[in-house]
C-alpha cells in the first residue's frame, strides 16, 4: 500500500509538471503579441520624452514597463519574446 501510494504521488508530480510546462509553452506562443505591443508603445513613451512632450517626473509605474521593454528589444531584436 505504501509503494503504491508513493508511486501515486510520483505520478501525479510528474503529471502536473508536464501539464504546467505545456500551458507555459502554450502561452509564450501564443496569438498575442504582447511583447511587441509593449516595445511599440514604449518607442512611443521614448519619443515624446524625446520631444519634451512628456518628462521623467511624469511617467507612471507603466511607462517605465513599456520602456524596458523598448529597451529590451533594442538590444535583444527579434529573439526578445
Amino acid at each position: 500500500m505504501r509503494r503504491l501510494m508513493k508511486n501515486l504521488f510520483v505520478f501525479i508530480i510528474i503529471f502536473m509538471v508536464g501539464i504546467l510546462g505545456v500551458a507555459n509553452t502554450a502561452f509564450a506562443n501564443g496569438d498575442d503579441d504582447h511583447t511587441a505591443r509593449e516595445e511599440a508603445e514604449g518607442k512611443g513613451v521614448w519619443e515624446r520624452l524625446q520631444a519634451k512632450k512628456l518628462t521623467c517626473a511624469e511617467l507612471t509605474d507603466d511607462d517605465f514597463g513599456v520602456l524596458g521593454e523598448y529597451f529590451m528589444g533594442q538590444m535583444l531584436g527579434s529573439s526578445h519574446k
